[in-house]
């Protein structure tokens, strides 16, 4: 988090006014969060998850394993699709979401159908399991 502030303020006169100031940091958290992935490559998707699900109660109740599950079907999916459905999670609007994609608005919502439809077929292969 702090990195990103640093990064705010030290970029702060490159800000054109083009969006608004929320997505361009919005943005910047982005391609902040996608560096340390790229850079944390020793951190393995089932470590995460393992994690995710430690934090649970011992008993986990039905919400929190389909929460467990869920967290684990968004980290399958490919990054692009994970940063925009987290966008649509978080309830940021869609033409904000579509501005940092760098997409338009009409993409997006057909990128945000594909990448439900993928997600609910992964949810279902891994509740299988």
């Amino acid at each position: 988090m702090q990195e990103t502030f640093i990064k705010v303020w030290q970029n702060l006169d490159t800000f054109r006014n083009e969006s608004q100031f929320s997505t361009w940091i919005y943005r910047i958290a982005v391609n902040t969060c996608l560096s340390y992935l790229r850079t944390a490559k020793r951190r393995t998707t089932d470590e995460l998850n393992d994690n995710i699900i430690e934090n649970y109660a011992e008993e986990p109740s039905e919400k929190q394993e389909q929460i467990a599950l869920l967290y684990k079907s968004i980290s399958q999916l490919d990054e692009n699709e994970r940063i925009i459905i987290t966008m649509v999670l978080d309830e940021i609007p869609y033409p904000e979401i579509a501005e940092v994609a760098g997409i338009s608005e009409g993409n997006l919502r057909v990128k945000i159908h594909r990448i439900k439809h993928k997600l609910t077929e992964i949810y279902n292969s891994n509740e299988r399991l």
